[in-house]
């Protein structure tokens, strides 16, 4: 593995690591939509990573199933983060939704990491 990827994808591991300590569901869907991974918290980190990294660009998103949407009955949807591996590795984490959740996963990921 390249030094350039690795950079970049520290980020990511990081992330993942956090949800996982989280106990959240994490899926990965590639830069077209395309669903990769269907959420779920049994995805290894290597799966997950392996397909976040297989594009230009993937999307990392996370659901809460120990809490449940009162409208559909399913856990509760917390939100995405947008990766392009192309950026310089600090700049990886391009995009993500706004709320207390994502910013402690983007928080994680940077820690250690702000030049």
């Amino acid at each position: 593995m390249t030094e350039y990827l690795k950079a970049r994808q520290k980020y990511g591991r990081k992330v993942i690591r956090a949800a996982k300590a989280a106990g959240y569901a994490i899926g990965v869907m590639y830069e077209d939509d395309d669903l990769a991974l269907k959420a779920s918290t049994k995805h290894t980190e290597k799966a997950l990573m392996e397909e976040l990294y297989a594009c230009a660009c993937g999307t990392l998103f996370f659901y809460n199933p120990h809490e449940t949407d009162g409208a559909t009955g399913r856990a509760s949807y917390l939100g995405a983060i947008f990766f392009v591996h192309v950026n310089d590795p600090d700049e990886s984490i391009s995009d993500y939704t706004d709320n207390p959740q994502m910013a402690a996963l983007v928080a994680a990921a940077e820690k250690g990491n702000l030049t």
